[in-house]
């Protein structure tokens, strides 16, 4: 079982714009991880939305020099949105109206701290084929056990996503109204019910699959990297060093 064993549509491809070429393109998949996992830690761990604001425009100014169209990291950030509405929301109203102003303070931080954070990868991720990006993982010595749950959790998103998108066509060819109400509520849970107990027969059946075929937990993956070159050092530097200038003014030490 390698990773060029399945087959997606263009437009479900993470790597769809890995052929391009931009300083992003051009850097080395080991050091552009470790900067991209650096960064992220370094985002999380701010607390004023200023300085998250401040990183958040870098990171969109970074996004847009990488000649990746605007268009396909919308098309990846629109399906996280109503997960970061759910969060905002939930912290908005979590401690009541007393302390409204901190809720939404602290509501705005964090969803802005996790719309950076994927923007982040997202741009690191369409920027190199999967197949890189996986064998980069091995360089960096990461359990062989992660890849592969990685690589069968991208996998099988799409598959259960085109699950998803059947049953919601059949339920319009059965004249479903999509719209808000008790009706559509309950066709939802059953639907997401539905999904659940599939997911879990599906998975059954393919853990067997794969047993039967020697699976023993490990994606050969291989490695044919280059030396690094010092370009790809000096990119993670300067994304350490302004993670650390984020951190600085987080701090108040700048």
């Amino acid at each position: 079982m390698g990773l060029n064993g399945h087959t997606l549509p263009g437009h479900l491809k993470p790597d769809l714009h890995g052929e391009l070429n931009s300083w992003i393109h051009t850097w080395d998949t080991r050091t552009k991880t470790i900067a991209m996992v650096i960064f992220i830690f370094g985002i999380i761990s701010i607390d004023k939305l200023n300085v998250i604001l401040l990183a958040f425009s870098l990171v969109m100014i970074a996004a847009l020099s990488t000649r990746i169209p605007p268009s396909f990291m919308w098309r990846r950030v629109k399906w996280v949105f109503p997960f970061l509405i759910f969060i905002f929301v939930g912290l908005l109203l979590g401690r009541g109206f007393e302390n409204f102003q901190d809720s939404l303070y602290f509501a705005s931080v964090v969803s802005l701290k996790a719309l950076t954070s994927i923007i982040a990868t997202i741009m690191v991720l369409g920027s190199q084929s999967l197949e890189e990006f996986f064998k980069g993982l091995s360089e960096l010595k990461v359990p062989q056990t992660i890849i592969s749950v990685l690589f069968l959790s991208y996998r099988y998103i799409f598959l259960y996503q085109e699950v998803f998108n059947n049953t919601y066509k059949a339920l319009l060819s059965r004249g479903f109204e999509n719209k808000f109400s008790l009706h559509t509520l309950r066709a939802y849970g059953e639907i997401i019910g539905a999904l659940f107990v599939k997911a879990l027969d599906r998975s059954g059946i393919v853990f067997k699959s794969m047993e039967a075929r020697g699976f023993d937990g490990s994606i050969p993956v291989g490695s044919n990297f280059d030396k690094l070159q010092i370009k790809d050092v000096l990119k993670t530097a300067a994304v350490i060093m302004v993670t650390a200038v984020l951190l600085s003014l987080d701090w108040g030490v700048i």
